[in-house]
């Protein structure tokens, strides 16, 4: 329990070395407390000094600062007998050329999916950009229609609501005005005329009563006369060309110098009554005109044809703008659903052509999100961007990654061609190698003969060497047993007998030397075959 009061990282073994122990690190150490390791921070390399445009706020600076890794090795752990050395150099062919094989098959399929990808895309966008003006056109047309609605229903409004009420209370007041104005005129056409030829007498006393029950009457009279012209209400005067005017079949009994007031402002109130009714007629016959344009135009607008009648010629021009407003709006109506089910053919969710235009937008959100999940970095264009901005921002991509394809084409190309020349190579080696391999096999199998022929020769060696030693024996012998006799007898059998061995230890040696030069020049060509055999392998 020395190192318990240590921390982990000091109590624990380094990776590097394993058979290490702490506890001899901890005598060269110096006696310092535990501190925690420092190890080199990663430094932001900013090689671009940033775009004149300000950021979006995004992902703001993503593309203008690069990571770089220490240069601080990693240790790894040791192996404790150490990684074989590589004895020839196939595994390394046959793994660079699955490699190769696996990169190629994988850039093919990239290189298809991006195909469909943009195909997709550029049919969706032409479709988009078709829907999107023929869109536009018919909002243009219909804001153009409704303006002209407009200006046509304000044309066609030649008197208000207003108007006619002030009229026609103006109408009940003179009606009302007439009414008293001849009840009184009456009493007093029918008194005069009655009582007239009466006696003087009866006459007077009748004019007694007569002013005393007219004072009234009288007293009205007086104030209308005497009221100035501008105090009295404007009232409308009938036109020049309206018919000449009723007369009452009483108004010739009447008194010239008693009723001529009374008799000129009723006649002027029957003149206005009259010119009065003949513009309430006027009125009339128009509103009823109008009202049957209103429903014969609902008529045709439920019914989708306006039928054309026997009408004035002020309401022919409205009847043929109608008529013209039915037509287009069926035309547009038609090229709506045209329009709707051109829309719906794109494959958008959605139940009518707004619908399915949000779910465009919703899509070209969408795209924009993608794109920039795909592309990390900072994107000029917003979220709420127009489609025309990220359709531009996606084109610009996808010239930038199809000039990258092509170059990655380019380059995948040139590897196609190293690789045909590398399997070339390899095929050549390889018949190389089964030529060496023959060549390997006869020589081993020449080299088996020729260790067996050496055995039998060293075996040979043996029993001549064996001979030879009984013949110095036998000579030792022999020159025992011939001392007695003459020494030139003995000088010359003892020289035959040393040159018949001398001839015999020359064989052996030559039958030796020829197997020593044999057994060099197989070792020869069995080190060169080693060699060629290791050349064609790196």
């Amino acid at each position: 329990m020395e190192d318990s009061d240590h921390s982990t990282a000091l109590r624990r073994g380094r990776r590097c070395s394993p058979t290490m122990n702490v506890r001899s690190e901890e005598h060269q150490a110096p006696s310092t407390g535990p501190r925690t390791p420092n190890r080199r921070k990663r430094g932001a390399r900013h090689s671009d000094p940033g775009s004149i445009v300000p950021p979006s706020g995004l992902t703001p600076m993503v593309r203008h600062t690069s990571l770089t890794a220490s240069n601080k090795r990693s240790a790894a752990p040791a192996s404790g007998a150490g990684s074989a050395p590589r004895l020839s150099g196939e595994p390394a062919a046959v793994n660079l050329h699955q490699t190769i094989e696996g990169r190629v098959e994988r850039r093919v399929r990239r290189k298809g999916l991006r195909d469909m990808l943009s195909k997709i895309k550029e049919e969706k966008r032409r479709s988009e950009q078709l829907a999107k003006a023929q869109i536009t056109k018919l909002k243009a047309e219909l804001r153009a229609r409704d303006r002209e609605i407009y200006r046509m229903q304000n044309a066609t409004m030649v008197f208000d609501t207003e108007r006619i009420w002030d009229l026609e209370q103006q109408i009940k007041d003179l009606k009302g005005q007439l009414a008293t104005r001849s009840i009184a005129s009456e009493e007093a056409t029918q008194y005069f005329s009655c009582e007239w030829p009466s006696t003087p007498s009866i006459a007077s006393t009748n004019d007694l009563m007569d002013v005393a029950r007219d004072e009234d009457h009288f007293g009205d009279m007086t104030a209308l006369i005497n009221t100035l012209p501008r105090a009295r209400p404007s009232i409308l005067t009938p036109p020049a060309t309206s018919p000449a005017r009723p007369i009452s079949p009483f108004s010739k009994d009447m008194s010239p110098t008693s009723d001529a007031p009374l008799e000129a402002d009723r006649k002027q109130l029957q003149d206005e009554i009259t010119s009065l009714e003949l513009e309430v007629q006027k009125l009339t016959a128009t509103l009823n005109s109008y009202n049957a344009l209103g429903v014969r135009i609902s008529d045709a607008l439920s019914d989708g044809t306006l039928e054309k009648r026997g009408t004035s010629s002020s309401l022919e021009p409205v009847e043929n703008q109608v008529q013209l407003l039915l037509q287009t709006m069926s035309e547009r109506a038609a090229a709506v659903a045209h329009l709707t089910a051109i829309i719906s053919e794109l494959g958008f969710p959605g139940i009518d052509a707004s619908e399915m235009i949000m779910s465009l937008a919703s899509g070209f959100r969408a795209a924009r999100l993608e794109l920039e999940d795909l592309a990390p970095g900072e994107i000029k264009v917003p979220l709420t961007a127009r489609g025309a901005d990220i359709l531009d921002l996606l084109l610009d991509r996808l010239r930038t990654q199809s000039k990258k394809t092509r170059e990655d084409e380019d380059s995948i190309d040139e590897y196609h061609q190293i690789e045909r020349s590398l399997r070339k190579q390899l095929d050549s080696r390889t018949s190389v190698m089964e030529e060496l391999n023959i060549k390997i096999a006869d020589a081993y199998r020449t080299l088996n003969e020729k260790e067996v022929r050496i055995r039998e020769l060293e075996i040979g060696n043996d029993r001549l060497k064996g001979a030879v030693d009984g013949y110095v024996r036998d000579i030792t012998e022999l020159e025992g047993l011939i001392q007695p006799k003459s020494s030139e007898e003995l000088l010359s059998a003892k020289k035959a007998t040393i040159a018949e061995l001398e001839a015999k230890i020359e064989e052996a040696v030559a039958q030796a030397a020829e197997l020593l030069n044999e057994m060099s020049s197989t070792e020869t060509s069995f080190t060169e075959h080693e060699h060629h055999q290791e050349a064609a392998t790196a």
